[in-house]
């Protein structure tokens, strides 16, 4: 028999046979991921991790304390401060506001008409010089939000011609 040396074969520049991936007979095991712990109170620490650091859950959300309602539809819970318009867009005044689209066909809301902020257990509603103007209507009373006005259960916001009930959730 003839002793052949084996065929070599050659590898890539600058790759040396350490760069190879080990070849092995024993089946891969994949890492399972750790496992989630939803604390039952927010804040109570989660898991430690890497480093000795504790993770928190985070904060579960608010109760929905205001609610608007538009013409036959459902109350929407309103958590944060809001910006209603036919099509708002973000405003820089308000960076954490949700955007509300009112489905006002006759065109009289504005397309960012207004902001309703929610801080803890009050709400106000302000015009953003809006072309048709947002009023309060409470107690048959209209009061212009050209400056903030409070909001209480029950009022009614124009948003133009545009009627939203406020309510309480």
């Amino acid at each position: 028999m003839d002793d052949e040396a084996p065929a070599r074969i050659g590898l890539p520049p600058g790759m040396s046979p350490a760069d190879l991936p080990v070849q092995s007979s024993a089946p891969r095991v994949e890492r399972a991921a750790p496992p989630v712990f939803f604390p039952a109170s927010p804040g109570a620490p989660v898991l430690a991790q890497e480093g000795g650091d504790s993770a928190t859950a985070p904060p579960a959300p608010e109760p929905a304390r205001w609610t608007l309602t538009l013409p036959g539809r459902e109350p929407r819970a309103l958590r944060t401060t809001v910006l209603v318009g036919r099509n708002p867009s973000p405003n820089p005044d308000y960076p954490s506001a949700e955007l509300v689209a009112l489905p006002d066909e006759g065109r009289s809301v504005s397309k960012t008409h207004a902001v309703i902020v929610i801080e803890a257990d009050d709400a106000s509603v302000r015009d953003l010089a809006s072309t048709n103007g947002t009023a309060v209507v409470r107690a048959g009373t209209e009061l212009t939000a050209d400056d903030a006005v409070s909001l209480q259960p029950g009022d009614v916001i124009r948003f133009g011609s545009y009627p939203v009930t406020v309510g309480r959730g």
